[in-house]
């Protein structure tokens, strides 16, 4: 960063209304802002350092990166409701993550909260070393576990390997105060669990089935433990949305909720199948018309609701949502007839979206918020194309969100923030992925001249 007061550049700022402009040597126009209204002691910063919109929502930071407000956060004891449930060390024949691949990352760590109400664990932090040898995960704002409800880690999420003999897992107070703990000495087994019994009060019993986000099984029979795989072909694509939803019974005390999932397991259900997801809002209510997006630690999928009014969402609150899986011209969703079957959590900060080279915009981003970044290759109007040193990516402006494409002209840089989205128009429903811009400041003009942002641009394009 380069900081450069007006006693350095004899620069004057009108307070009400001005523009600055950066200039090469040559007095080419590299970048430029303008402003209509100022505040005391507030600045314009990018919301992204370098490719962002402008924003004055920011508090100053000059020298360093520009940061969204911090939430004041209220003093408060740490409930003791929370408690380690079941650990899944060694994984090996199952992808339980729901990535595609069978790795170590699909190690886990899940939690429970037996209390009366919904627990932020934002500050709160899992580690498996007690002697500081390795990082702590630390819970970012906004990871609430509901009462009665299950939080599950993956290692990808927490960067944390655990040993498959022996290894322990601790979970800690925002202030490094131990709240639980649990150590073995031999391994489960592939793909078995190590689970309270009864949930979060009983003792440790190693070798159960695993059960993910659910209440832990008995402990079964050898015999018992391997389930067969499901032979059952995949159900063709629904037909589009033109038809209503069906409406379906709610559960009773007799019907059990479906086991919840990770939304990339949920990804992977057949069509037709009921799920349980939990995720932070990227796309509330009335953004996109019926239909709004959620995504958690292991991805994003679109929620649609044929009729009714969902209800008061905005952006990073925790919801958990029942449906049926479908396919809409390729792109997975969950369908919902009624908003009983969205269950709000509590609030959560927005997600930050994910930067992505334009060859990377595909099925393992499906239903997440991103950022791409290039320049100008075409438009039209509703859209507009950009472009980087590995491809096209087709921006596409919905006519829900109520206003239009800026003006662009080709060769200008642009980022563009927004959900991945699928259609194609034909079977099998193969390509076709788009970038669904949420808000007028999601599209943003950059400079001529880009800051490194770990894309190689080059001159000649």
């Amino acid at each position: 960063y380069l900081l450069l007061f007006r006693r350095d550049t004899k620069l004057a700022l009108n307070n009400d209304a001005d523009e600055v402009r950066l200039l090469a040597p040559d007095g080419t126009l590299r970048d430029r802002f303008a402003y209509l209204h100022t505040r005391p002691d507030v600045s314009f910063a990018r919301t992204v350092d370098g490719v962002g919109g402008w924003t004055d929502a920011y508090p100053p930071s000059p020298g360093q990166p520009n940061q969204p407000p911090t939430p004041t956060p209220t003093p408060s004891p740490v409930p003791k409701t929370v408690f380690l449930n079941e650990i899944l060390p060694a994984p090996r024949h199952q992808d339980w993550d729901g990535d595609g691949v069978k790795t170590a990352e699909d190690e886990w760590v899940e939690l429970i909260n037996l209390g009366e109400a919904a627990v932020d664990l934002g500050g709160w932090m899992l580690d498996d070393v007690p002697d500081g040898g390795s990082r702590p995960y630390v819970f970012p704002a906004g990871s609430i576990v509901p009462t009665g409800g299950y939080r599950l880690v993956f290692r990808r999420e927490s960067k944390i390997a655990l040993n498959n003999d022996a290894d322990q897992v601790r979970l800690l107070s925002p202030d490094g105060h131990e709240l639980d703990r649990f150590e073995w000495s031999r391994s489960p087994g592939y793909d078995r669990a190590l689970g309270r019994q009864p949930d979060g009060i009983g003792e440790w019993t190693s070798g159960l089935a695993p059960s993910p986000g659910g209440p832990n099984p008995p402990q079964t029979t050898p015999q018992s433990r391997r389930a067969p795989e499901d032979p059952t072909p995949r159900p063709q694509p629904r037909d589009p949305r033109t038809t209503a939803p069906q409406a379906r019974a709610a559960p009773t005390a007799t019907t059990p909720l479906p086991p919840l999932l990770t939304i990339a397991q949920a990804r992977h259900q057949p069509d037709g199948q009921e799920v349980r997801v939990r995720g932070q809002v990227t796309v509330p209510p009335e953004v996109f018309g019926r239909s709004i997006y959620i995504q958690d630690p292991s991805g994003g999928i679109q929620v649609y609701m044929g009729r009714g009014e969902w209800p008061t969402l905005r952006e990073g609150d925790w919801v958990e949502v029942r449906g049926r899986l479908a396919d809409f011209y390729g792109e997975r969703e969950v369908r919902i007839s009624s908003p009983s079957q969205v269950q709000v959590i509590g609030p959560g900060l927005p997600l930050a979206p994910i930067l992505l080279r334009s060859d990377e915009l595909g099925e393992p981003y499906e239903g997440m918020l991103v950022m791409i970044v290039g320049q100008v290759s075409g438009f039209g109007r509703r859209e507009l194309r950009l472009s980087d040193h590995y491809g096209e990516v087709r921006v596409y402006i919905r006519e829900a969100v109520g206003w239009r494409r800026p003006w662009v002209e080709r060769g200008d840089w642009w980022s563009a923030i927004g959900v991945v989205s699928q259609y194609a128009i034909e079977r099998p429903y193969v390509g076709g992925y788009r970038l669904l811009p949420r808000y007028r400041d999601d599209l943003a003009s950059l400079p001529t001249y880009l800051p490194e942002i770990g894309l190689p641009f080059t001159s000649g394009r």
